[in-house]
């Protein structure tokens, strides 16, 4: 399976269109079947399509970062810097 996309033009406007295939064989010639028409999609999810049809394996934002320590506020510096250099003076 694969994703096609086509642009056409009419006068001015440009029209695309997604659609997910899969290419096989009879009698000796390629052909092609339409699954679905894809054109709908948001542009990320048309992404992730194509992705997964790759073969990558998409993982969630909470599942791909882990946390191991956080910082309070106040001990990045910049605020502390601030406060010195107005104090001082």
């Amino acid at each position: 399976m694969h994703v096609v996309t086509t642009r056409r033009q009419h006068g001015e406007k440009v029209y695309e269109t997604h659609l997910l295939r899969r290419s096989y064989r009879e009698d000796g010639k390629v052909k092609n079947q339409t699954l679905a028409n894809l054109s709908h999609l948001p542009p990320e999810a048309l992404l992730a399509v194509k992705a997964t049809l790759r073969g990558q394996v998409l993982v969630g934002a909470d599942e791909a970062v882990e946390i191991s320590r956080s910082l309070p506020q106040t001990t990045t510096g910049s605020s502390s810097r601030r406060r010195r250099s107005t104090t001082s003076t």
